[in-house]
């Protein structure tokens, strides 16, 4: 397949966050090549749509299976079938994969490239694109999707985000081709006050236990909890209750303002799971481009990540040594700012530049 005046359709799972948006900077990036790419991504459902749907969804897989002509799964492919038109060549809708099939029978792309949808949803679409005779690209960008490879026919190609994903694709018995995260630095930049420690995404996978202990050892350091993607209403309440029983705690609220994010921050704290072990997030980079140096869980993925930009302590260290790890790169100011040099240093690597990824991920698109 030639890469020249591609046609490629892209469907995410998610309505924001750090998938999405490095989503849309990539297909800018690939449209600068000479790339035709229409997204599609999922719209937030809330309350009463939510719930339906999500029943509709679990019927389907209980009383019709992988049946593609039963009549529960017939009338289950018509929920969110006609995608809303947000931006030109990006639709949304509450059902990715129903639309994802629309677009496969009107636009014929050449390729369909699927990232950070739930088991059902590339089941549907794996089985469409099979069906259409079209090529399929599974994307992955988290732990969560590895599983994905071994429940409908293979795709044609898998692609990952980190040398860890690409490592646990290998374990599994898949070949994946390491396409970094695309990353636009230049809405992060910021010239912080670097007081705080900063946590993004205050949940369990993302170490909050680990990050409460942190803070309740070190009572004399500020510590922000950013909701990133955004929490739900039980783990807003928790973090709630961490704030107020800890009073160098802050929980702030869900922001656009990527660059707001890092305004304060000293370190960008990451004490990941092992439900974690090989997500690269974007926010390391983002931190890295502002001098903001990693303290995190030596986790496949923020090993590749974080580099020489940060410190990274292994799953059995103790609290304590946590604690005055932590303290140290508040109180000794030489070692922390060889760190912040390193981190400007390795946010510049080649390896991160989004149009050297773009022709990346093209090229090999082309291989198809």
């Amino acid at each position: 397949m030639s890469a020249a005046a591609m046609k490629v359709l892209y469907v995410n799972g998610t309505y924001e966050g750090g998938s999405l948006m490095s989503t849309r900077e990539l297909i800018g990036r690939l449209s600068d090549l000479g790339a035709e790419v229409r997204l599609i991504h999922a719209s937030q459902e809330v309350g009463v749509v939510k719930y339906v749907r999500r029943r509709a969804t679990n019927l389907a897989v209980k009383l019709g299976g992988p049946d593609s002509q039963s009549l529960i799964e017939k009338a289950n492919r018509w929920w969110g079938s006609r995608p809303r038109e947000t931006t030109q060549s990006q639709w949304t809708s509450g059902a990715v994969e129903n639309a994802a099939r629309s677009v496969l029978e009107s636009w014929k792309p050449d390729v369909v490239v699927v990232s950070s949808i739930d088991r059902m949803a590339w089941r549907r679409i794996r089985r469409d694109t099979a069906a259409a005779g079209t090529a399929c690209v599974l994307y992955l960008r988290e732990e969560a999707l590895l599983p994905h490879l071994g429940l409908a026919s293979p795709p044609d190609l898998v692609l990952a985000n980190s040398r860890g994903l690409v490592e646990s694709a290998e374990q599994l018995g898949w070949h994946a081709t390491l396409v970094p995260s695309v990353i636009d630095l230049s809405i992060c930049e910021v010239d912080s006050e670097r007081t705080k420690t900063l946590l993004l995404n205050p949940t369990l996978d993302y170490g909050l236990d680990s990050a409460v202990r942190l803070a309740e050892l070190c009572p004399e350091i500020e510590f922000v909890f950013q909701e990133s993607t955004r929490l739900t209403p039980e783990q807003t309440a928790t973090v709630l209750e961490i704030g107020a029983r800890l009073p160098n705690v802050e929980l702030r609220p869900f922001t656009t303002d990527v660059a707001a994010v890092y305004a304060d921050a000293r370190l960008l704290l990451a004490p990941y799971t092992d439900r974690m072990e090989s997500n690269r997030p974007r926010s390391v980079l983002e931190a890295h481009h502002n001098g903001i140096p990693v303290l995190g869980m030596d986790r496949a993925g923020l090993r590749d990540a974080v580099g020489e930009g940060g410190v990274l302590l292994a799953p059995e260290t103790s609290d304590e040594l946590w604690a005055s790890t932590l303290r140290t790169l508040y109180t000794d100011e030489r070692a922390y700012a060889a760190l912040v040099d390193r981190s400007r240093t390795f946010a510049q690597r080649p390896e991160v530049d989004p149009d050297a990824i773009a022709r990346v991920f093209l090229s090999t698109l082309g291989e198809l």
